[in-house]
């Protein structure tokens, strides 16, 4: 059964760092099956990142403030219906990483790395500089509607179902763009 709330953090395990373990399932992740890769449903980067959040804002605050720096997507997990595929999400309070490891169900040797990052707890000072979106935006002179985006992406083998639709559209000039997003219903 797991833990009450966040999906990530399902199941404390014994382990030398805070480690929390979830079993990979459309019943946990209901958005599995919507993230094709090369015909193969691929767990997605932004998971890693929600993974991260969730373990900084139940283990460490969810008063003090922080960013995330430094992440890196290791290596890609294929889905596989065949088996039990476990996520765990780990943290290192001496240097304040975290890490999104995957192994299968009766597999104890072999661990892969998917991905790292670090916490910068409290005020985060490396703050972007201001965009100006309006110049921006008089510089932009094409417009690819919804269809057209997810057309062109499935084409070059990026499938992605209801979850993962979320550009309106994208308006496009030389250099730069500007992608209107909608939130998913979940």
């Amino acid at each position: 059964m797991g833990r009450k709330g966040n999906n990530f953090l399902n199941q404390l395990i014994n382990s030398p760092q805070l480690t929390y373990k979830v079993e990979l399932n459309k019943y946990f992740f209901p958005f599995l099956n919507d993230h094709i890769v090369q015909d193969r449903v691929v767990f997605p980067g932004a998971g890693y990142v929600a993974a991260g959040i969730a373990y900084y804002q139940h283990e460490i605050s969810q008063k003090i403030p922080f960013g995330l720096e430094n992440i890196k997507f290791h290596q890609m997990l294929v889905i596989d219906d065949l088996k039990v595929q476990d996520l765990y999400t780990s943290y290192n309070s001496k240097n304040d990483n975290f890490s999104i490891d995957s192994k299968d169900l009766g597999d104890d040797t072999v661990w892969a790395q998917r991905a790292t990052g670090k916490f910068i707890i409290g005020e985060y000072s490396n703050k972007p500089s201001g965009i100006d979106l309006k110049t921006i935006a008089s510089s932009l002179n094409k417009v690819y509607s919804e269809e057209h985006v997810y057309a062109r992406l499935s084409k070059a083998k990026l499938d992605y179902g209801p979850y993962f639709r979320t550009i309106k559209n994208i308006d496009c000039g030389e250099d730069e763009l500007i992608a209107q997003i909608k939130g998913h219903f979940a």
